[in-house]
């Protein structure tokens, strides 16, 4: 039965949930050193949050990822520029690596903005090497890059919806899309009108949203996001006054 077990874990099929980029230490490199992007490669809070954002719409998509959940890319100079190497052997079965072809200096010398627009482009580079081929896979690789490219660090990750009679309902999060806070959107369709609402609020990290609201519902006058209900929960919830409550008054319009 263990042997079993296992072999239906191996062929199990993950979707994707996480894309973190990680850095290579080069042999003449002295100091502490921990893997993270930042010690030899410019870091930033921004870059961090690049792979979270194509994850996490991969991830609503229910992109097929494998047997495997988490994409880890590691830039390396001692790989040409944009080679890429898939690692085949891994300490965790969930974790997949990649290492990718980067000069230090290229990319250190190029500006903040230029140095988020090469990680988005090795994070598609990679995502395409590696599932390209499938012609499904292709298409939803290529639709979140576009979204990403129109909608930068806006761009919405639907989580939940809920329509009935008289409203429609969805609840989304943004990772960081003006400073370091992510919000929870709320969209509301009015029926009877086709009024369109919308209104937000901070989280302290985006992954907080999956304890937070488990069921949505609306009276007409409130909306209430009821958590969910389980340690875990209740420890990642603890700052915030729960079930979250938002009066519909107090959302605006949108087109």
């Amino acid at each position: 039965m263990g042997w079993l077990r296992g072999q239906i874990r191996q062929m199990e099929k993950r979707v994707i949930r996480d894309i973190r980029h990680y850095e290579q230490k080069p042999g003449n490199y002295t100091g502490k050193f921990d893997g993270i992007l930042g010690n030899v490669y410019k870091g930033s809070f921004e870059i961090k949050c690049i792979g979270q954002r194509i994850a996490r719409k991969l991830n609503e998509l229910k992109f097929i990822s494998g047997d495997f959940d988490h994409l880890y890319i590691d830039l390396t100079n001692k790989l040409d520029r944009d080679v890429i190497i898939e690692r085949d052997y891994e300490q965790d079965k969930q974790i997949k690596y990649f290492d990718f072809g980067q000069g230090v200096e290229d990319f250190n010398d190029l500006t903040n903005k230029g140095r988020e627009d090469r990680i988005t482009e090795i994070t598609f580079k990679v995502l395409k090497w590696k599932f390209g081929q499938n012609e499904n896979d292709k298409v939803l690789i290529e639709s979140v890059e576009k979204l990403i490219q129109n909608d930068g660090r806006k761009i919405l990750i639907n989580y939940k919806d809920k329509e009935t009679k008289d409203y429609k309902l969805n609840i989304g999060f943004q990772i960081a899309p003006t400073d370091n806070k992510s919000k929870i959107v709320i969209d509301y369709l009015v029926k009877k009108d086709n009024k369109r609402l919308r209104g937000d609020f901070d989280l302290k990290h985006y992954e907080e949203i999956y304890y937070l609201v488990d069921k949505i519902s609306s009276d007409g006058q409130r909306i209430r996001l009821q958590p969910k209900k389980s340690m875990r929960a209740g420890i990642a919830t603890a700052g915030y006054k729960t079930p979250v409550t938002i009066d519909i008054k107090d959302l605006k319009t949108i087109d």
